[in-house]
């Protein structure tokens, strides 16, 4: 079983301020993003108050996905939109 990582309020900050840098703003709109329904949405909550964009409710209206964590790639597997 992996060990557990135990994340200060000051890690959290600093890996949603850089998570949020990966949010590239549109031209014509804010980004849109999905939160992964429970663990996505803290996740997202923290990126946005460092970066504004949009929080939509269906994943194919997003052009991002957010969750906190990936391990089997089941849940990515099921939201994701072929392009």
């Amino acid at each position: 079983m992996p060990s557990k990582v135990l994340i200060m309020a000051s890690d959290l900050n600093d890996l949603a301020f850089r998570a949020s840098r990966t949010i590239k703003p549109r031209t014509d709109r804010p980004a849109r993003v999905y939160a992964i329904p429970r663990g996505g949405i803290p996740a997202a909550l923290a990126m946005r108050a460092h970066k504004h964009f949009d929080l939509v409710d269906e994943p194919q209206d997003a052009d991002y996905i957010v969750d906190d964590l990936i391990d089997s790639g089941d849940t990515m597997a099921r939201v994701s939109i072929p392009p």
